[in-house]
């Protein structure tokens, strides 16, 4: 077996990227990396929220007819203020499962399809993504410094395909000349 390089969110190299991108590559991307971690709020609102649930399903749906071109981006404007209100907050009794972060990659992913692409807004939908798993991942006793978190984030099989799926994603993403859902689901399956 041949040597693994452990990775790390890299949003500098991650942003460089995409911004070689096309705007509706952009959208791609950040709509792959929010519906990839969007199951994390679902498990979260069965028991909290439940029609919260159904409501994120639907807005994804409408984000992805948005970036495929068979609806306008206005569209998406009304419902960023019912994502907004979906989002777990410091209120909520029960522990969030990284379902905030999740609900916030769906929330930048509709503002970069509303922001015509914009970077930003797509490297915020991929940070909230991984950020969705890292809480879980490197949750421990007394963590104290970021090279303990580092070393927990390179070690950990959950952030690493995570990080390959973003990156498999990318890639793909860079050869295609007509990116949409299908090539995100292409991906998930192969990680």
């Amino acid at each position: 077996m041949g040597f693994v390089r452990r990775r790390y969110f890299d949003d500098i190299e991650v942003t460089r990227r995409l911004e070689t991108l096309t705007p509706r590559h952009r959208m791609v991307f950040a709509a792959g990396c929010a519906e990839r971690t969007l199951w994390r709020y679902l498990q979260w609102a069965e028991s909290n929220a439940p029609s919260g649930a159904t409501e994120m399903a639907a807005i994804l749906n409408r984000l992805w007819d948005v970036v495929e071109e068979r609806a306008a981006p206005t569209s998406l404007r009304l419902v960023r203020k019912r994502v907004s209100a979906l989002i777990p907050g410091s209120e909520d009794e029960r522990p969030e499962l990284g379902a905030d972060d999740a609900a916030l990659a769906l929330l930048y992913a509709i503002d970069c399809a509303i922001g015509d692409g914009d970077a930003n807004e797509a490297i915020d939908a991929a940070d909230r993504s991984y950020e969705s798993w890292l809480k879980d991942e490197t949750r421990s006793g007394n963590v104290t410094t970021m090279a303990v978190i580092d070393e927990q984030e390179k070690a950990s099989p959950v952030l690493q395909r995570e990080l390959a799926f973003q990156l498999t994603l990318l890639e793909h993403l860079e050869r295609e000349p007509n990116p949409g859902r299908n090539n995100v689901q292409e991906v998930s399956g192969a990680s």
